[in-house]
């Protein structure tokens, strides 16, 4: 049986400092062995976001950016 994914995108809103104060609120924090928790922080963020959350039990990924023409819809 697959894990539960939980997964949060973070919006263009923030700093490097609430990348900081998040990644050490997690670090806290005890999650369930039975889910998987993923949070997409902004680009700019993205570097700080993996040096801070390496130690935490949150998985990081990141937000694909594609263009598409009214002729070209991707299939997900």
């Amino acid at each position: 049986m697959r894990k539960p994914l939980i997964a949060g995108n973070w919006k263009m809103n923030g700093s490097a400092e609430l990348v900081e104060t998040f990644a050490r609120a997690f670090a806290e924090t005890t999650l369930p062995a039975s889910v998987e928790v993923l949070i997409h922080p902004p680009f700019p963020y993205l570097q700080a976001a993996s040096e801070a959350f390496a130690a935490t039990p949150i998985g990081l990924g990141r937000r694909r950016s594609i263009r598409c023409t009214p002729a070209h819809v991707p299939v997900r």
